[in-house]
């Protein structure tokens, strides 16, 4: 892992990749994967994941959303500003391979309240401290675990251990039900509901932090034991480097309020 001071101001790590250059298989993690005609070989090249700054990695982030969303024939979500909001982006050189979106519950609530009012009140009224992983998105081209599961990883350090929350909420689509089960121990919270910005049907999942967290410390930075456990957390990193991450994201995060 590189430390913090040959990384760029917003970035939290840059790691190798376990790269193959190929579109098929990457369809299987979920409904924001598609194929990019631009994506190239990656080979002996690193991956960095940094928190979204420039307005010019915002439109590489959105060109890659709205690819992932239009090739399964889905309307693509908007690309809001948002205090409460925060965005991952993967990339090799200057271009996007991944991303995803962590959204914190607020007064003014979630996008899932859209959809999934009932369930996310009921959660709240239950005194959890719930945020939404949404626009995720990794380039169908670069068939690599380890960005998806870095891109996740380090959403989880900032739910969990910046800001405290107690559950991830998703919103997907019912044909990827299986694969945020099998990937990510997921659980289906809710029936079918039609998503009508995106014109597909959605439903509800999550996991409890406590026990996502308690994966990612079993299994993180063990690639090895990827050919017995179907989980991606064989791809997630270490506790160590997790540690490191937590102080880098901190650290970003506290300089971008300074610079506010």
């Amino acid at each position: 892992m590189e430390t913090s001071t040959t990384l760029g101001s917003n970035t939290v790590i840059s790691m190798p990749l376990d790269i193959v250059a190929h579109a098929e298989e990457s369809a299987a993690a979920g409904s924001n994967i598609a194929v990019s005609a631009s994506a190239t070989s990656a080979i002996n090249n690193e991956c960095k994941i940094r928190l979204l700054d420039s307005c010019q990695h915002k439109e590489s982030v959105s060109v890659l959303i709205n690819d992932r969303y239009s090739w399964r024939g889905y309307g693509a979500p908007q690309m809001e500003e948002d205090s409460n909001m925060l965005t991952l982006q993967a990339a090799i050189g200057e271009e996007t391979v991944g991303t995803i979106s962590v959204n914190l519950d607020s007064p003014k609530g979630l996008k899932l309240d859209q959809l999934f009012k009932k369930e996310i009140d009921h959660m709240r009224k239950e005194g959890r401290r719930i945020c939404e992983f949404t626009r995720l998105a990794v380039d169908s081209d670069i068939k690599s675990k380890r960005v998806l599961g870095g891109l996740f990883h380090v959403a989880v350090i900032n739910a969990a251990r910046v800001h405290s929350c107690t559950d991830i909420c998703i919103e997907v689509n019912p044909r990827h039900v299986r694969f945020y089960q099998q990937a990510l121990n997921f659980c289906r919270m809710s029936g079918v509901r039609e998503n009508e910005q995106i014109k597909a049907p959605s439903v509800l999942m999550s996991i409890e932090l406590d026990y996502c967290v308690s994966l990612v410390h079993k299994f993180g930075g063990q690639p090895h034991l990827a050919s017995t456990e179907r989980s991606f957390y064989p791809y997630f990193f270490s506790q160590e480097d997790e540690d490191i991450l937590l102080r880098r994201l901190i650290g970003i995060q506290r300089n971008k309020k300074g610079a506010a």
